[in-house]
């Protein structure tokens, strides 16, 4: 019987907040302060207590009701990258790369994944969920705001060495457009066919496509299979002399901003 239970809370036009919560308590982990009425409604319905926040990264449209959380629980912890606790008042804790906390009561690893910004983190939970904020979507990864594509490739590669039943909790809802793309990169491409399909049907019927698994997007997310010989001559032209991870990472972004 699973531990914990996650509760997806959909935010302003796309993003995604989330409460995990332990079967054996109603204290609650808030990740992203998207929004406060839907996350405040969430916690209220399902009767929990927050007991933590983690923030993945600064922008206004994951920060934008932590004030008001903060006001409304004043007992709650606030997790964030350290370069941030100076920054925004409400923050407590900042957590170093790699650094392992008991924060509610669960496990939490901190894996910073600089490139969207370059205070980006991603959270990793006991139970296999990662919350990747705006740096790693399913079937797609963020914007290069501040940092480059070498800097998304060794992001990423701390990611894709999590066990591959990992769930991904990421930062918005983007999985259709993101498949499309891969699927007009590699059309003959099964799994992100299927993908694309399941994605299709899930949001057909009013729901949400995450969490994914690492498992998938190692068959389907272009971002993560900077090694794969088709894609690298799809997207480089030349086996030979252009292997570069952050390159390759690099020239798929620019072709998604493109899309």
């Amino acid at each position: 019987m699973a531990k914990t239970s996650l509760k997806v809370i959909p935010c302003l036009k796309d993003n995604y907040s989330y409460l995990l919560s332990q079967a054996s308590s109603k204290k609650c982990i808030i990740v992203d302060a998207c929004e406060f009425s839907p996350i405040k409604a969430a916690i209220e319905s399902n009767f929990l207590e927050p007991t933590a926040l983690l923030l993945t990264h600064r922008h206004s449209d994951h920060i934008g009701g932590l004030a008001q959380i903060k006001d409304l629980y004043p007992s709650i912890k606030v997790f964030a990258h350290p370069a941030l606790v100076e920054q925004i008042p409400q923050i407590d804790f900042g957590m170093n790369d790699g650094e392992n906390r008991q924060i509610g009561g669960l496990n939490v690893v901190s894996i910073h994944t600089p490139c969207h910004t370059i205070v980006d983190i991603s959270f990793y939970v006991e139970e296999k969920y990662l919350f990747s904020g705006d740096t790693l979507f399913i079937g797609g990864c963020g914007r290069f705001f501040e940092g480059t594509g070498e800097d998304m490739f060794q992001s990423l590669s701390k990611v894709v060495a999590l066990p591959t039943d990992t769930k991904i909790c990421c930062g918005h809802e983007y999985t259709k457009s993101n498949l499309e793309f891969a699927h007009s990169l590699e059309p003959n491409n099964l799994n992100i066919k299927q993908a694309l399909d399941d994605c299709k049907n899930l949001l057909k019927n009013g729901k949400s496509t995450v969490p994914g698994t690492l498992k998938t997007e190692l068959t389907t997310n272009p971002f993560l299979r900077w090694n794969d010989p088709n894609l690298l001559k799809i997207v480089e032209g030349n086996l030979e002399t252009n292997r570069d991870p952050g390159k390759v990472i690099s020239m798929l972004r620019e072709m998604k901003n493109a899309f």
